[in-house]
């Protein structure tokens, strides 16, 4: 009677919200299923002189981030009345507050709840949660540990000159966050780089794991301090499970994980590597990328593996909020599985890097290692590199370390085929970006930190 109630009082709402299609046919069904409730845009905050001014950024972080909080606070305000009202705050409970998006999870939600919650006034759509998955790999193979142990370092790393910029930096001092599948604590490459900070939405275990291997890998080739895996081995790592083991994650996990890397990690990252996506010219994750970058965090993703075709970039790699990345193999080509540019409105990648037969950390052991390709292993070089910049100068902001990455890689021979793919022109290219980067040329660029307000 309640239910019926409510639909009587609200029937009358001008400018209510309303159901996706999609969802109401499955509720129609009869399922009950988590759905997203979400709200307008949040892009003023994000353009507020509170936000944008010549003040620290410390200060323009908390600015935001209390703006954030109010006007999420208020959005979710008129939904959790009419679950109260309801009696189902429990039964049918709103996830965890999430500020750093206009959007919030209603769990359990059947046909007549979604109606009811439809009729708030107001501009709002009731949707399916996104699910995204790790950019899978095009192969993974285990490797003996002979084939492993050197004291140069593997390839990748080699290729992009980290090695000769070590005599400048490591990346000490530098915190590199990953959100991925979970990270092998105890392994040898990475144990002793762990800085002590971990969240876990998805599984909800105390300390970090990597019973899939994706993660694990990932940030063996951003900071491993063994065999040679790792572009800035000084670095330390944090990690948010948003993906489960099974590879896939629920955007409202994957929104967690980007509150607690904005606001809830001690230490906080200066460098975020995300090896996942899907779909394409999707914002969804704008909003947190946005938040990111006014802290002086720097968003970097992989741009995903559906090449070689043109307009195959996946979100959210494809945002003018990160910086997108492509693959490249060890005849410093493109691969041809790395996702190609343009956008509706941008070329895309940015820059790539070595991602085809990487050697990183695996996780079925202390020191397993496994040979994996795909964009995912190409994204954390590139957040390697962004650690080593960082160490050097942590005054540079992410519109700084772009245009490093940018202005400082390789150029190698173009395949006719890229060329072609939106520019018509060698350089920039929607196949490689700007280039490939190159570590020692990026340290050694006779540049000074670029402030830019926004």
């Amino acid at each position: 009677m309640k239910v019926f109630a409510l639909v009587l009082v609200l029937a009358a709402a001008a400018h209510a919200g309303k159901v996706h299609p999609a969802l109401k046919a499955r509720l129609a069904s009869g399922e009950v299923m988590d759905v997203i409730i979400e709200l307008p845009s949040l892009e003023d905050i994000f353009t507020s002189p509170f936000v944008t001014g010549r003040s620290t950024v410390e200060a323009r972080t908390a600015n935001m981030i209390s703006m954030l909080k109010d006007r999420t606070a208020a959005s979710r305000r008129p939904f959790v009345n009419i679950l109260s009202e309801l009696g189902l705050s429990n039964q049918r409970s709103i996830a965890a507050p999430l500020w750093i998006s206009n959007r919030f999870e209603v769990k359990n939600c059947d046909a007549a709840l979604a109606e009811v919650l439809a009729r708030v006034p107001g501009d709002f759509v009731i949707r399916e949660p996104k699910i995204v998955s790790i950019i899978d790999g095009i192969e993974s193979k285990p490797v003996s540990i002979e084939e492993v142990r050197q004291n140069e370092a593997q390839w990748g790393v080699a290729m992009i000159k980290a090695p000769a910029a070590w005599n400048t930096t490591k990346g000490n001092g530098i915190v590199v966050g990953i959100i991925d599948t979970g990270v092998h604590l105890n392994h040898e490459a990475l144990r002793d780089a762990y800085a002590g900070a971990w969240h876990d939405p998805t599984h909800n275990r105390p300390t970090p794991d990597d019973i899939q291997s994706h993660g694990t890998h990932c940030i063996g080739s951003t900071l491993g301090r063994s065999n040679g895996i790792g572009v800035a081995p000084e670095a330390r790592w944090i990690a948010c499970r948003g993906l489960s083991d099974f590879g896939s994650g629920s955007e409202a996990d994957l929104l967690d994980c980007a509150q607690w890397m904005l606001s809830g990690a001690d230490p906080k990252p200066h460098v975020i590597t995300n090896s996942w996506g899907g779909g394409s010219g999707d914002p969804w994750y704008n909003e947190a990328m946005r938040a990111w970058i006014v802290a002086g965090q720097i968003p970097v993703f992989a741009l995903g593996n559906s090449g070689p075709s043109c307009r195959s970039a996946n979100s959210p790699g494809d945002s003018i909020y990160t910086i997108g990345v492509g693959a490249t193999n060890n005849a410093d080509q493109m691969a041809s599985f790395s996702s190609r540019g343009p956008t509706a409105t941008m070329l895309k990648p940015e820059v790539s890097a070595p991602g085809q037969d990487i050697i990183s950390a695996g996780n079925s052991g202390t020191n397993s290692y496994t040979s994996k390709s795909g964009t995912s292993m190409a994204t954390p070089h590139v957040a390697g590199a962004v650690a080593l910049l960082l160490a050097q100068d942590p005054s540079r902001n992410f519109y700084a370390i772009k245009d490093l990455l940018e202005t400082t890689g390789d150029q190698p021979p173009v395949d006719p085929a890229d060329v072609n793919c939106g520019t018509g022109q060698q350089w920039p290219n929607n196949a490689f970006g700007h280039g490939r980067i190159n570590c020692e040329n990026s340290v050694n660029a006779n540049t000074t930190s670029s402030v830019i307000y926004f």
